[in-house]
C-alpha cells in the first residue's frame, strides 16, 4: 500500500540521486551549457564529402 510517507521518502531519494548525477557529470567535464557543448567544434575542420545526383 502506497501511503504518502513513502511517497515523500522516493521523491527524496530520486532528489538525491539527481543532485549526485549533476556533481558526477560537473566532476568529468561533461558541457554544463550549449556554449559549453560547442565551444571546441570547428565546422571547416572537416571537408564535405558531397555527390551530385542530379543536377538541372
Amino acid at each position: 500500500m502506497t501511503t504518502r510517507r513513502t511517497l515523500l521518502q522516493t521523491g527524496a531519494v530520486a532528489s538525491l540521486s539527481l543532485l549526485e548525477l549533476q556533481l558526477l557529470f560537473a566532476a568529468e567535464g561533461v558541457p554544463q551549457s550549449v556554449v559549453e557543448l560547442w565551444a571546441d567544434f570547428d565546422p571547416r575542420k572537416d571537408p564535405l564529402e558531397v555527390e551530385v545526383i542530379h543536377e538541372w
